[in-house]
């Protein structure tokens, strides 16, 4: 997860160097506007949102990896209460004994777990947002370009016919 977040951010400090003044975090196209088809740009049509994948997606696997805080400390002890709470409710005590051995010591969650949680489904919701907000603007940029440098953006784009990831997307 670290080398995919951090070779994300790599990608992306790449890609705000190549395109240089004509970096924005909105789409728009100045009167001297040039498209960019070098460096990372010569692989994949948009590798800067390729990098956000990236970075969020790593960041996500670094945060629920074992040994991680979140998932050590305030995660998994809540999930393994929960479990031991379905299998006493579905299967009687039997079931229960084997959901106690699992949360050993583990008895008294709080605050801090309520925390977690909220944290999870809040960092959750913000990927989610966030890579599907990335992927509308897909469509949106590509049909900006071709409308904008026509010719040139079509021989462009059949030569780098991947959007994100090359043999992929």
């Amino acid at each position: 997860g670290a080398a995919l977040a951090v070779s994300g951010a790599m990608l992306r400090l790449e890609c705000f160097r190549a395109l240089g003044a004509l970096f924005t975090f909105e789409i728009t196209i100045s009167p001297t506007h040039t498209l960019v088809t070098e460096g990372p740009y010569a692989y994949v049509r948009h590798p800067s949102y390729a990098g956000v994948y990236a970075v969020l997606l790593g960041a996500s696997a670094v945060m629920a990896s074992p040994g991680a805080w979140l998932r050590e400390a305030w995660l998994a002890p809540s999930l393994c209460a929960l479990w031991r709470s379905a299998s006493e409710a579905l299967s009687g005590a039997a079931a229960g004994a084997g959901g106690r051995a699992c949360c050993a010591g583990w008895e008294g969650m709080g605050v801090g777990t309520g925390i977690a949680w909220v944290f999870a489904a809040f960092w959750t919701t913000k990927v989610v947002y966030a890579l599907r907000s990335t992927n509308r603007r897909l469509d949106t940029e590509d049909a900006e370009l071709r409308r904008v440098f026509g010719a040139q953006w079509e021989e462009w784009a059949a030569r780098v016919r991947w959007r994100l990831v090359p043999w992929v997307f």
